[in-house]
């Protein structure tokens, strides 16, 4: 194992990543960050737009739960329509 040159290539990729994607993505992170601490033209617009995805998941929560109450069924438990009973014969 410790003689497979894909372990060596697996370990240079991941020091690589840790040693200089990370901190790139850091600085990166706070330099944005003072940037919107500054306050700027369209702060709200950006903040919205960036929060956006994680109102959107929630929305689709809830829009499950209601399909699902509408058919008469509770969320997370199949509709009594879906509900296959077999047939014996």
């Amino acid at each position: 194992m410790l003689s497979d040159p894909r372990l060596h290539k697996s370990l240079a990729v991941t020091f690589t990543y840790v040693f200089v994607g990370v901190p790139l993505q850091l600085i990166v992170a706070l330099a944005v960050a003072m940037l919107l601490n500054e306050g700027m033209k369209g702060l709200p617009f950006y903040r919205s737009v960036f929060y956006l995805p994680s109102m959107l998941g929630s929305l689709g929560c809830h829009c499950c739960a209601v399909a699902a109450d509408v058919r008469g069924g509770r969320p997370g438990q199949p509709s009594p329509q879906a509900v296959r009973y077999p047939s014996h014969h």
